[in-house]
């Protein structure tokens, strides 16, 4: 089973906690799935596999046959080992359509990103609408096919796969993470986060995770670990270690014929090396405590959550999400020193979305809104903040997030999944309207309103890396284009007050920190050096505070530093901060076009009453 991460989670969408690889072998039995749509199933097939999919989903459906291909060449030179019969592979079309799939018993939780069931070795995923996360989900899903053929043999199996259980999970998912090559900037924030803070989990205690705090943690872990196999004793020594399970269950022995060492003698140096590697990173760096202050006191902690701070527009009040009581709610921050936060949401919900920037404003400061779950569907939620009223609207896409209220109080821009590609859309509040604003194969996500409402910046995944754009709102004949091109990421723009400024989250220097981005010179500055990472930054109306999300202790926690003259001497003008305007002809988005933008009517506008 592959498992979301933690920091994309909380970031980039809902948070989660990990559970096993061999999804069959544990699970919640006993509870009732929740169907809601009649699944109707086409199969492409390829050489190798039986790709099912929605007719909806065809052009995302031919995609997969390619990845999978790909998938099935690298992963069968790397563990020695072919298929017989062609793999099932059946793509889900959004993430509430997985959880009720019949392939498994019991209930899947809201982080699982895919499973391989062990039985029949078939293979289950909600498409993402991010290509990389894709292709990264398909090679690991597929290693694990590979693994219960080795173990198992091919066709229906019998109760034998109880010796999956012998097998030390990190091992098991360790491979699996190796072979998607799935590793950034976030992986390495929290390994050398749990370097700083002495919380590596030794591989001893990793023959499974469910008893872990840190599920992320381990998966990483056991990336690293199967690298320094890789990296030390040879990348043919993988396929080897794992073969040797069909007829043997002491991984102290199997390291010990295949590498030369022990299972202690393997962890000391394997740990000796994963912190010399990640020491280096924290030289000279800062952790936020040493320049601004957090919001809530003694928040940071394993799982904790404090993120998506976003200002009202008066500067009065600061929302933010947190889980505090164990719950995750919208908390309000009055001006003022002494005045202390409050929760203004009392529903427990599903879940509340997290991923880009969560809260938003109306322009008159008496409403907030965000996205969360309830019976297993996305909303869009309006809170009044007088009389804490809700009201819920449902947008007629497969999932949405990062709502942005536009300055005029008219439409709120959404980052929208439709058949496994994510899009910008603009609802209109009067009508109950959703309208497509971008129409490409790239993931786009944390939509920002220009203060004067000419424009959207939004944050786009071209190619590796994501990337701002500019996209007018008004000119039908100006294209949308690049603010940068600088090969790092480039997340969650929010503008300053005055328009002249964008303020995100980058990892040019390989730490994700505090940026901005003159918007008349296209000159990136950063604003913090942090030895864990910052997200989600938001500046004050006056200009006066920056507020952010850091990722450290294995939590989150907000803080707030002051943007003043002596702060500015540190904020160093990146000398190739590789900004530039780059005009995509081809990428005009969709509503420029007024007569073939489709409005698509809301299924349902139903105010709810007191919260």
């Amino acid at each position: 089973m592959r498992r979301i991460s933690c920091l994309r989670a909380c970031i980039l969408g809902a948070a989660i906690i990990g559970l096993l690889v061999q999804s069959t072998w544990a699970g919640v039995f006993g509870k009732n799935k929740l169907q809601t749509r009649d699944l109707r199933w086409h199969i492409f097939e390829t050489e190798h596999f039986e790709i099912h999919y929605y007719p909806e989903e065809e052009a995302l459906a031919r995609e997969v046959c390619a990845l999978a291909e790909a998938a099935y060449r690298h992963n069968t030179r790397l563990l020695r080992e072919k298929t017989v019969t062609k793999t099932p592979l059946f793509i889900y079309r959004n993430q509430i359509d997985f959880q009720q799939t019949n392939i498994l018993p019991h209930v899947i939780g809201v982080g699982t990103g895919g499973f391989t069931e062990a039985y029949k070795n078939r293979v289950a995923l909600p498409a993402p609408d991010s290509p990389r996360e894709l292709r990264e989900v398909i090679f690991h899903e597929f290693t694990h096919v590979l693994q219960f053929n080795i173990l198992y043999g091919e066709g229906i199996r019998s109760f034998r796969v109880y010796k999956g259980y012998l097998i030390p999970l990190w091992i098991i998912e360790g491979m699996a993470e190796y072979a998607a090559q799935d590793w950034d900037h976030y992986a390495d924030m929290v390994v050398r986060d749990a370097v700083i803070n002495d919380t590596l989990i030794p591989l001893t205690l990793m023959d499974g995770f469910s008893h872990l705090e840190d599920v992320y943690l381990a998966y990483k872990e056991s990336q690293l670990a199967i690298q320094y196999i890789a990296e030390r004793f040879g990348e043919d020594k993988l396929a080897a270690i794992f073969k040797k399970f069909k007829s043997q269950i002491s991984i102290s022995q199997i390291l010990r014929e295949t590498v030369g060492l022990g299972l202690g003698e393997f962890n000391r140096d394997f740990m000796h090396w994963v912190k010399q590697k990640y020491w280096v990173q924290t030289h000279q760096r800062k952790s936020a405590d040493d320049f601004a202050a957090p919001l809530e006191t003694g928040l940071a902690a394993r799982n904790s959550v404090g993120l998506g701070a976003s200002w009202s527009q008066d500067g009065r009040n600061l929302a933010y999400l947190s889980n505090r009581d164990q719950v995750m709610r919208v908390y309000i921050k009055p001006r003022g020193q002494a005045s202390r936060a409050y929760p203004i949401t009392r529903r427990q919900f599903e879940n509340i979305s997290t991923r880009g920037r969560p809260l938003t404003w109306s322009p008159d400061g008496s409403r907030l809104a965000f996205v969360a779950r309830e019976e297993g569907s996305d909303h869009l939620y309006l809170l009044t903040l007088h009389d804490h009223a809700l009201e819920r609207r449902i947008l007629p896409v497969d999932t949405f997030f990062s709502p942005a209220w536009s300055p005029d109080g008219k439409q709120i821009a959404v980052a929208g999944v439709k058949n496994g590609v994510g899009d910008i859309y603009l609802y209109d509040l009067d009508q109950g309207t959703l309208n497509q604003f971008t129409g490409d194969r790239y993931a786009d996500d944390a939509p920002a309103w220009s203060p004067d409402g000419r424009a959207l910046v939004y944050a786009s995944e071209r190619g590796e890396y994501w990337q701002l754009v500019w996209s007018p709102m008004q000119t039908p004949a100006e294209p949308s284009r690049m603010l940068t091109m600088h090969p790092s990421q480039h997340k969650t723009p929010s503008f300053s007050a005055d328009g002249k400024t964008l303020y995100y989250s980058g990892d040019r220097n390989g730490i994700f920190n505090v940026f901005s981005l003159d918007l008349e010179r296209l000159e990136a500055r950063q604003w913090t050096d942090i030895n864990s990472g910052a997200f989600q930054p938001d500046l004050s109306p006056d200009g006066k505070r920056l507020a952010f999300t850091v990722y450290q202790g294995g939590g989150y926690a907000l803080y707030l530093m002051p943007v003043q003259a002596e702060n500015e001497k540190t904020a160093a003008a990146l000398p190739d901060s590789g900004s530039q305007t780059v005009f995509l002809e081809n990428n005009v988005p969709a509503q420029k076009d007024a007569e073939s933008a489709e409005a698509m009517p809301a299924q349902e506008i139903s105010p709810s009453g007191a919260d």
